[in-house]
């Protein structure tokens, strides 16, 4: 058991070291915390992942764990360029556009086996033009 544990763990560290060193592609601005990852940086954040027990044993971790987990809350963090969305999200499933938040996406992907579907970033810019002609004035974290 524990040599399984550590396993997992070597598994985690593995792909959160190949994640940060991918980091400079997130070094846009402060525009973009809270905001969904581009096309070349959703291909940099999906690499690691690539071959499907890596992608099983993140979600595994997140079914173990929950999203409140330190680990899987930085993973979280890093697909929205360090901020995790509050409240509702698009992704760029057809059947199932909307989730109630990012937690809720995540773990539907995981279940499903849909690695790699994405949140959608044309809903996001949707959503803030919503906001905006609303006249909102609380941007939160970008969603």
């Amino acid at each position: 058991m524990i040599c399984q544990i550590s396993a997992w763990n070597f598994l985690i560290v593995s792909v959160l070291s190949s994640w940060c060193s991918a980091a400079h592609l997130q070094d846009e601005g402060p525009l973009l915390t809270g905001t969904p990852l581009s096309e070349p940086e959703y291909d940099q954040f999906f690499k690691p992942l690539r071959a499907p027990y890596r992608a099983s044993a993140t979600c595994l971790i997140r079914a173990l764990y929950g999203c409140q987990n330190p680990l899987i809350r930085r993973l979280d963090q890093y697909e929205n360029h360090g901020v995790i969305p509050q409240g509702p999200v698009c992704s760029d499933l057809p059947e199932i556009p909307f989730f109630a938040d990012f937690c809720t996406f995540t773990f539907y992907r995981c279940t499903m086996k849909k690695y790699f579907v994405k949140v959608s970033l044309n809903c996001f810019r949707m959503k803030l033009l919503l906001r905006n002609a609303l006249g909102s004035a609380d941007t939160g974290n970008g969603w």
